[in-house]
């Protein structure tokens, strides 16, 4: 079940997607003050990390190096030195999945009042899912405060005043930090994880964070959306869930990236609820 004829030739590219790539790091060893007025990280803020330590994550964001290797500090570290590490506000595929969601909904009549986003920190998301759902209730959530601290002031100006929009730290690594927001935030209709799994230390912890949102956190006849830009198989695949066919499954050559972008949409049926525990044998890993 694809959309085709995707209408992406009418999708504006952001302009600073995948920037960290050109980043000279001969100029980081010469003279770090001017690396950063050069690449807009915030020196003042290196200084009080350390520069060392500052210069050390620097160089694994540059060579993109953090995927299933980057700790909560480290990533709230990363916030502080640079405001939108990666253009998540900015990024094509965020676009390109609202669309995709706008499709489904209207094709399955798809009631969806309740959206989480995880690892949406920096709004990318959110930016594009408002105006297809004006009335619905979202959730913002990342394991980065200072993300969530520069979201929510940003988003202060206009858009929480006009939305229903709730910023909440989170861990989805981590089973019982899910289990008390579940207990404290209840479920939701649509679930949307973009380019987040891939921080996991490895597949079983991915899996175990998937099984978990998807078994408790998403409601009967919800969506968990998974959207993971294929550079690195040990890290980004989108099949988080190898026991449970997605009913959407489509990859896009975007501008900028080497490799596709892949969607997939996993719908919760009554049937469909998965029983698998942490030692269970069986999970095994799809590409």
């Amino acid at each position: 079940m694809q959309i085709k004829n995707f209408r992406e030739k009418k999708i504006k590219h952001a302009s600073n997607d995948l920037k960290y790539y050109k980043m000279n790091l001969n100029l980081l060893k010469i003279d770090f003050k001017e690396f950063c007025r050069k690449y807009s990280i915030n020196y003042k803020m290196a200084l009080k990390i350390g520069i060392k330590k500052s210069k050390k994550l620097v160089i694994k964001y540059r060579n993109d190096e953090l995927d299933g290797n980057l700790s909560k500090n480290e990533c709230e570290d990363l916030y502080k030195l640079v405001k939108d590490p990666w253009g998540c506000s900015k990024l094509i595929r965020h676009k390109i999945f609202s669309e995709i969601i706008f499709e489904q909904k209207s094709k399955y009549k798809l009631n969806l009042k309740r959206i989480l986003i995880l690892g949406g920190g920096v709004g990318g998301e959110f930016h594009y899912l408002k105006d297809i759902f004006p009335n619905a209730e979202f959730f913002i959530t990342d394991i980065s405060k200072e993300a969530l601290k520069n979201l929510k002031k940003k988003l202060e100006l206009v858009e929480a005043k006009l939305y229903s929009v709730k910023f909440v730290e989170l861990d989805i690594f981590s089973e019982k930090i899910l289990s008390n927001f579940l207990s404290q935030y209840s479920n939701f209709d649509l679930i949307v994880a973009s380019g987040v799994f891939r921080y996991g230390k490895d597949y079983k912890t991915r899996y175990n964070s998937a099984n978990f949102i998807f078994n408790n956190i998403l409601n009967y006849n919800g969506i968990f959306s998974v959207i993971e830009v294929r550079q690195d198989p040990k890290h980004d695949s989108p099949y988080v869930l190898t026991r449970i066919e997605p009913f959407y499954d489509n990859k896009m050559q975007t501008k900028n990236r080497v490799n596709p972008t892949h969607f997939i949409l996993y719908q919760k049926k009554q049937s469909e609820k998965i029983e698998v525990t942490k030692n269970d044998n069986r999970i095994t890993e799809r590409n």
